[in-house]
């Protein structure tokens, strides 16, 4: 505005000073009026971008207001899931800790913090978790671990020695952390402490291997008693005789019934022993004839007839003889309690794939119904708890097989019998030296 006014007042002296009709006159008038214009028109174009700037200003100062309290806001969200996602990983019992590639540990819950005594975050996860596997077992928490940044395959269900005094039983499961690149940078690792688990299964085991035990007893002594009593009435005879022929006729008798005594008794004491090799590899022709062999001391397998078609040149299954004759024992026992009246047990079995032999076992007995069917593998679940079932057979069985990585399988209808089927490794998994005592 000051400058619009200096010039009007230079423009009215210059009106005043100049003779009309001077020929500068209009040149001169023009030219300040359109000095006047141009500079009116700068002034209006500043005022107007300075207002603009402002409007932007404010615009931007709104924005930045808008956006930091997004920001709080978003780290607000971020401290609270940190603060639930450790307290989520504290709360599980079991141990959780991440390793980087460098062997560091960059995270850890409660159960890490309390097992080692303090934060092991920072340290070596070697150090920090000694290897307490036995000289010449490969497998171990750190070799694990190491595999999977390997393979970036998540490793499940391994055991290990482990703990504190190496004296426990650790269930292993590590998962590869990918970055965008599909690297792994880091390696979950969840350790569980499974000793008294793998105890309590074994000791079970034992338990529904001393109940088929006992009820096998009675027909043993059935089966002794035979000879038995053909055994004194030749001692009889031989007191009296003076034939050498037919002394050497009695005694050969004696020997043929001393012979059958020892094989049944060789029979019963074989099965009730434990043999806990960790490589064990069973034939399966074998391991059914054992069961056979065990099961026609049983009255109530006089009327059942057995078809079986098992090829003697099928691969070794990865699992202890003395377990998979508990499991086909115990499914046998079973089949012949749904055929009070008699029937017949088809024992059927081929090669599944390079890993896995199927074995199927039918009986012509009653059935299930879709209930029973459900809990059948369930423990101290019994459908005859008057005849002096344990609830325990069908269980142990499932058990057995699970922890060699096979799989049992039920399929029945009432009527219509029972085909149990068998998925039977011949690749197992394999158990630390040390756990020979967990049956013993």
């Amino acid at each position: 505005m000051g400058l619009l006014l200096a010039l009007t007042v230079i423009h009215e002296i210059f009106m005043h000073v100049s003779p009309p009709g001077f020929l500068a006159y209009k040149a001169v008038h023009i030219g300040l009026l359109a000095f006047g214009l141009l500079s009116i028109s700068i002034l209006w174009l500043f005022w107007g971008t300075y207002r603009s700037l402002r409007v932007h200003q404010r615009a931007v100062t709104e924005e930045y207001i808008k956006l930091d309290q997004v920001v709080h806001d978003r780290t607000q969200d971020l401290r609270s899931s940190q603060s639930l996602l450790k307290s989520l990983i504290d709360a599980i019992d079991n141990r959780i800790v991440v390793v980087s590639h460098d062997d560091r540990i960059a995270l850890s819950n409660r159960a890490a913090r309390e097992e080692v005594g303090g934060d092991p975050c920072g340290r070596h996860f070697r150090e920090t978790f000694p290897d307490c596997t036995p000289n010449g077992e490969r497998r171990s928490e750190f070799r694990l671990i190491e595999h999977t940044f390997r393979t970036r395959r998540p490793q499940r269900s391994r055991l290990v020695s482990g703990g504190r005094a190496c004296g426990r039983i650790l269930e292993i499961d590590t998962f590869p952390v990918l970055d965008e690149k599909g690297d792994p940078s880091f390696v979950i690792e969840l350790a569980r402490d499974v000793t008294e688990e793998k105890e309590d299964e074994a000791l079970a085991s034992h338990y529904e291997k001393m109940s088929a035990l006992g009820l096998l007893a009675a027909g043993i002594a059935h089966d002794l008693g035979n000879p038995l009593a053909s055994l004194s009435s030749e001692l009889q005879m031989l007191r009296r005789e003076q034939d050498l022929e037919r002394i050497r006729q009695s005694l050969h008798t004696l020997e043929r019934h001393i012979e059958r005594i020892t094989r049944s008794v060789h029979d019963m004491l074989g099965f009730a022993r434990t043999r806990n090799h960790p490589n064990a590899k069973a034939s399966l022709a074998t391991a059914i004839k054992d069961a056979l062999r065990l099961l026609r001391h049983d009255r109530r397998a006089k009327s059942v007839r057995f078809q079986i078609d098992v090829p003697e040149d099928l691969a070794p299954i990865a699992m202890k003889e003395d377990d998979l004759v508990l499991v086909l024992l115990n499914i046998a026992v079973n089949a012949i309690d749904a055929m009070p009246s008699g029937g017949k047990i088809l024992v059927y079995a081929q090669p599944l794939d390079q890993d896995h032999t199927a074995l199927k076992i039918s009986d012509t007995g009653m059935g299930m119904d879709a209930e029973t069917l459900a809990r059948a593998t369930k423990p101290l679940f019994t459908t005859k708890p008057d005849t002096g079932g344990t609830g325990l057979g069908l269980a142990v069985a499932d058990t057995l097989m699970r922890r060699v990585g096979g799989a049992l399988t039920l399929d029945s209808a009432p009527g219509q019998g029972t085909t149990v089927t068998l998925q039977l490794p011949l690749r197992g998994r394999s158990l630390q030296r040390h756990a020979r005592s967990w049956t013993s």
